[in-house]
């Protein structure tokens, strides 16, 4: 860090659009950027992130997107990328048509692309890439999973941009599991508002006239009769046996069932046959004298009803079926009696199910009214289970203009059609195929060919059955009703699907939302609403409020009072009101400011206190604000108080000027000094904390005066072990670690941090760099600065 520089001892008293004008010059920085991405032009809101993004891509390593549905996170995403050698798209397969389609349309050549699928499978890319982007992160959020584990090896010689309007689904360890791919393990020690600093998240509402976003209803809930007793059943199923590294059985399978009860009979039915399928190759098995694991019951084959089992003798291992002794033969007769009876059970509520009910009618009458009651509207329905979908396709095929698309296919009534056919079917024909605004980036549609159009418009699908995987990535604003046919575990996915329509451009000005009740004694077993409601406070807390803008489900909210905003909403906030700030400036404001002599200014305010920016020379400026307490930095504290900056002019009274310059004082020197001793309460990662110990290990062996040929690559290597985290960084020091010799160690760690600036203090270091000052006063006697 470069020497810290006095603040002058005056402040020139200015008029308080001045002062406000000059806080929104240096906290938002340079703000030149491209507005257009290849051939399309960006609306806005999307071209003032795309600099802000490439500084913390630069700094950091990384950063996340998390704008709410509906924003043009892919378009920013291609912008950023502009320029960049060998882009790479990581994604679900499913978006691997609208990423290259988002490409074609901006005239650009569509980046690399590879499945997170593939990516569990081992893939990698093709040639290392300059930046990569993962959308709908989410998917990699699982710390310890294949596919977490490659992304993290590719990130950490790459920037990586993260893209996910719902990136917390459980956890705030969520969010600290997709830092990770960036800042490496320290990321799981940072605070919530330590790792709220790695994500840009933006909301509708905070672009007011970038884009024309439909209203969301509240959801309606529609109550479907149901046999009660099926719980009873189902709860009574004898314990099954897990494998021989399994466990917690008897609850797990009681949730699975109860959870495919409360989607579909046509779900349940499904799962219990692959719980028997399970339970017979448990039996073979054991029969064979051997307690299989999950990975040996795997060459145990299910599908479309039959079984194939694996040869025992070839599948499991000739060790374990040695085991013949008499207390091993008695465990496995007493396992195998249990399997027995369960699946007994099993087979029990299988035949009672093929007996017949009409639970699954009575779902699909109520999808008939609610076409009746929005003839013309393109309708939406997600589950999350495939054979929900199917079975509500058969009920309901007769009625017109019905589609049902899983990861299997598309299906009509006429017979199977191409997935992306029956999208183009589902688009034809409505308002939001010819909406101004209606691509992605908010620049029109492509213009179809008319043939083609022509006999999409014959063949129209006006509701499309769907699984989940629809609900991610793809733009459905076409459709104005979303029925939600089961409620899944995550409130995120709930928002994702009503997100794939409140989009700009949407066909209708509303959406409406609808969700089939579950069986009432299945939701009290497995307290869906409990669950959803706890973990949307959750994502609330971290990222924010959902972009839908509307409850997600009946009595799925927080209760009592509003949840307070997250510190990355109020970031938006800060920098939302520095833009207006900068706006009503009369005449710009030059750079570089911080040559200028700092100014003061006072307005009217309903409480006294102050807000103040201070700028370093080669440090990013930055905000900090006190009302009735002392100065804070966090976006809320200074969202509340530039909200109270817009008051009438007064002069700056003596008493709060000195009080706010006293304030500042103390706070300046207690933060400088924190930084000339080391950053107190850094946090670093197990590859930094081993270095330091290794570095101090190594300095203990020799005596004080023989340390003076390694001051200074000691200094060196110990700042960059303190650096903050990077999972760059990470992978240098864990391949430098392995160096079996301390000195040539110690000068490859030195060399990584030969690039610090060394820190110098001048006579005014203690001294705030003040640039303006804005009292929020309340009257009293005016005095000068």
């Amino acid at each position: 860090m470069g020497a810290l520089t006095p603040a002058p001892a005056t402040l020139a008293v200015t008029a308080a659009t001045a002062a406000r004008a000059r806080m929104a010059a240096h906290a938002l920085g340079a703000r030149a950027f491209d507005e257009r991405v290849g051939r399309i032009a960006l609306r806005p809101h999307q071209a003032v992130v795309v600099p802000a993004l490439r500084h913390r891509l630069l700094a950091h390593g990384g950063v996340l997107l998390a704008d709410a549905t509906g924003l043009g996170k892919t378009y920013v995403a291609l912008a950023v990328a502009q320029g960049t050698r060998a882009p790479l798209v990581v994604a679900p397969a499913a978006l691997r048509t609208m990423w290259r389609e988002s490409a074609g349309r901006a005239g650009l050549e569509p980046p690399a692309f590879l499945g997170v699928e593939a990516l569990s499978r081992g893939a990698g890319p093709a040639e290392p890439p300059g930046l990569v982007i993962v959308d709908e992160a989410h998917h990699v959020r699982t710390p310890g999973t294949r596919r977490h584990g490659a992304l993290r090896s590719i990130a950490a010689s790459t920037p990586v941009l993260l893209l996910s309007a719902t990136p917390v689904h459980n956890a705030v360890h969520d969010l600290a599991a997709l830092c990770s791919l960036f800042l490496g393990d320290a990321a799981y020690e940072l605070s919530l508002a330590e790792l709220q600093q790695h994500v840009v998240r933006r909301h509708p509402r905070d672009v007011p006239g970038a884009v024309r976003m439909p209203e969301v209803r509240p959801p309606e809930r529609l109550a479907v009769a149901h046999d009660d007793d099926r719980l009873g059943q189902l709860a009574s199923i004898p314990a099954p046996v897990p494998p021989l590294d399994g466990g917690a059985a008897q609850a797990l399978c009681t949730m699975s069932l109860v959870r495919a009860w409360c989607s579909s009979d046509a779900a349940l039915a499904a799962t219990v046959r692959r719980r028997l399928a399970t339970a017979h190759a448990l039996m073979a098995a054991l029969e064979a004298g051997e307690h299989p694991t999950r990975h040996q019951l795997r060459a145990w084959t299910y599908a479309d009803g039959a079984l194939q089992l694996a040869l025992p003798g070839i599948v499991l291992s000739p060790l374990s079926l040695a085991g013949t002794n008499r207390g091993a033969a008695a465990a496995r007769a007493q396992l195998l009696d249990a399997v027995r009876q369960h699946a007994a059970g099993l087979a029990e509520l299988l035949a009672v199910q093929a007996g017949g009910n009409r639970n699954d009618a009575r779902r699909a009458e109520q999808l008939r009214l609610v076409a009746k009651r929005h003839p013309g509207e393109r309708v939406l329905a997600f589950s999350h289970s495939a054979h929900t979908v199917r079975a509500l396709f058969r009920e309901l095929r007769d009625l017109p203009g019905l589609c049902a698309l899983t990861g299997a296919g598309a299906e009509i009534a006429s017979g199977r059609i191409a997935r992306d056919e029956a999208l183009a079917r589902f688009a034809a024909g409505s308002r939001a195929a010819n909406a101004p605004d209606a691509d992605p980036a908010g620049r029109g549609p492509a213009t179809p060919d008319p043939g083609a159009a022509s006999r999409l418009r014959r063949g129209q699908v006006t509701m499309l059955l769907a699984t989940d995987l629809l609900s991610e990535g793809l733009n459905l604003q076409h459709a104005s009703v979303v029925v939600h046919l089961d409620q899944p575990w995550t409130a995120a996915r709930l928002e994702q699907r009503v997100g794939r329509l409140a989009r700009p451009g949407s066909a209708r000005e509303r959406v409406h939302v609808y969700a089939i009740a579950s069986p009432a004694s299945g939701e009290a077993l497995l307290r869906v609403d409990e669950r959803l409601r706890r973990k949307l406070g959750v994502a609330t807390m971290a990222i924010g409020a959902p972009g839908t803008g509307a409850p997600l489900l009946p009595l799925v909210e927080s209760e009592g009072a509003a949840a307070e905003p997250s510190e990355v909403e109020c970031r938006e906030r800060v920098r939302t009101l520095l833009e207006g700030f900068a706006s009503e400036a009369r005449a710009p404001v030059d750079a570089p400011l911080q040559h200028h002599a700092p100014i003061v200014a006072a307005v009217a305010a309903p409480c006294a206190g102050w807000i103040a920016c201070l700028h370093e020379p080669g440090s990013p400026a930055f905000l900090l604000a006190s009302m009735g307490g002392g100065p804070r930095t966090e976006a809320c504290a200074v969202a509340a108080a530039l909200a109270l900056a817009t008051g009438e002019d007064r002069p700056p009274g003596a008493a709060s000027l000195a009080a706010a310059r006293a304030q500042l004082g103390a706070w300046w020197r207690s933060h400088a000094a924190a930084r000339l001793v080391g950053a107190p309460g850094l946090v670093l990662s197990p590859g930094q904390r081993a270095g330091l110990r290794r570095l101090d290990a190594m300095l203990g062996r020799f005596r004080r005066h023989e340390r003076a040929p390694f001051a200074l690559p000691a200094a060196l290597a110990r700042s960059a072990l303190t650096r903050p985290p990077s999972a760059r960084r990470d992978a240098q020091l864990a391949a430098l670690a392995a160096s079996p010799d301390d000195a040539d160690w110690l000068a490859a760690v030195a060399a990584l941090g030969g690039r610090d600036e060394p820190r110098a203090v001048s006579r005014g270091a203690l001294e705030p760099p003040v640039v303006a000052l804005l009292l929020l006063a309340v009257e009293e006697a005016p005095a000068t600065a």
